[in-house]
């Protein structure tokens, strides 16, 4: 067994440990996981955050903590590793990677619809994210497609090379926007943005610091990302 596949159960072990799948009229659904909400019902996953109106160029649409908040729309509290787990509850798969080559992309991550939930002057809204996301050059908000479960991926630890360190937690990467290796989830290959390129829209984003909740879903349709052609 493959180590990153041995550390994706160690996930799942501790999410069945977690959660409660209610019966009978029972409460549907009880949830252990820190900093997350998981419905599995509904399959949905809810995480909060804070709007950072990060800095151009924008980088990521979600950071774990403040650490990448100056290139990032939502800073939220959720571990990137926790994320993960969540999505694989819902039954979604993240991108293989060849073993050898984690660049090489064996078969591409199954789609994720996001939605930001967030109260505008005194009324509570939900929109896509494309909807607060412009390209610098144009004005035009950048086009309306599912995400993609990326997985990130696992690497040995420089100080010892038994221990393996997820990638994504390493470097506070929850969600990106411009097709990054360390992203839990990303825009598809040919939708994400390059560096430089995108920016929060300010007429329509909200206030730094307003409290925003990040919505993920397995998207509509659940066929495969196709991979980009060479």
């Amino acid at each position: 067994m493959s180590l990153r596949r041995s550390h994706i159960l160690v996930f799942a072990s501790a999410l069945t440990a977690c959660v409660w799948a209610g019966e009978g009229g029972k409460p549907p659904v009880k949830v252990g996981l820190p900093n997350l909400r998981l419905d599995l019902k509904k399959k949905s996953i809810e995480i909060e955050g804070t709007f950072c109106v990060g800095e151009y160029p924008l980088e990521l649409l979600v950071c774990q903590n403040t650490m990448r908040d100056y290139e990032s729309m939502v800073s939220s509290p959720c571990e990137p590793s926790v994320l993960h787990t969540a999505l694989l509850a819902l039954g979604l798969k993240p991108r293989v990677r060849d073993q050898k080559d984690p660049a090489k992309i064996i078969r591409e991550g199954d789609g994720v619809d996001l939605l930001v939930r967030f109260t505008r002057k005194g009324k509570v809204v939900t929109v896509e994210p494309r909807e607060l996301i412009m390209h610098v050059e144009t004005k035009e908000h950048i086009q309306a497609t599912p995400f993609v479960f990326y997985g990130s991926y696992f690497f040995p630890s420089p100080e010892d090379k038994k221990k393996m360190i997820y990638l994504a937690d390493a470097e506070d990467w929850l969600v990106g926007l411009l097709g990054d290796a360390a992203s839990v989830v990303d825009l598809p290959p040919g939708s994400a943005g390059q560096y430089g390129m995108l920016a929060i829209d300010p007429a329509v984003a909200p206030p730094k610091g307003t409290k925003v909740t990040i919505i993920l879903r397995p998207a509509r349709d659940r066929k495969p990302v196709p991979l980009p052609k060479k």
